[in-house]
């Protein structure tokens, strides 16, 4: 029910007249937030060359690692500035295509004239219907884009702990056990 609702409320947009430019919208707006993910992964990578270099006392190695901080804090600022106009342009156009396809149903047939004689009366129609496409739009895209990031973040991290943990073993009452990505399990654990 819910999957049919959507594909509703989403088809004047990505399935009509211009919906090839809507996907490339889109996926410019994945391609940012695949740059903003690999960002985050090269901080983490950073960190250890970083604090490495602090604690052996080498300045050659931590200034290239300040130089890379600040190209690599530039380059997420443009990652993120690059989501964020292709995501306002994205919103703008859906929000817009969608509000012309329910006004226009609204419209249609004088359904604006025949409900002056139901009981229930209607304020200002046109206005709500603007406003829910909009908090519709604003809302799917802003959770799709985000689940998306969250998703991909956490697959990431999940390979990067499973490969730096390595294998805790120990002994219980005479029992080998050995636990792989240790490390990994106890983020798990914490999380839940």
């Amino acid at each position: 029910m819910f999957i049919q609702d959507m594909k509703l409320l989403a088809a004047p947009y990505w399935s009509a007249q211009g919906r090839r430019r809507a996907w490339l919208t889109l996926a410019l707006a994945m391609l940012a937030v695949a740059g903003i993910i690999a960002i985050q992964v090269r901080w983490n990578e950073w960190s250890l060359g970083f604090y490495n270099s602090l604690q052996s006392l080498d300045a050659a190695a931590f200034g290239y690692h300040v130089v890379e901080l600040l190209v690599l804090d530039v380059a997420f600022i443009a990652c993120t500035m690059a989501k964020f106009q292709v995501q306002q342009r994205l919103l703008i156009s859906w929000r817009e295509k969608l509000t012309q396809a329910f006004l226009g149903k609204w419209l249609d047939s004088q359904r604006y004239y025949r409900s002056r004689f139901y009981s229930v009366t209607y304020d200002n129609p046109d206005q709500r219907i603007a406003e829910d496409c909009k908090i519709f739009v604003e809302q799917t895209l802003d959770l799709g884009l985000n689940l998306l990031q969250a998703i991909i973040l956490v697959v990431l991290f999940s390979m990067i702990m499973w490969r730096i943990s390595g294998t805790l073993e120990f002994e219980v009452a005479g029992h080998a056990i050995a636990i792989p990505g240790y490390m990994l399990w106890l983020a798990l654990i914490y999380a839940v």
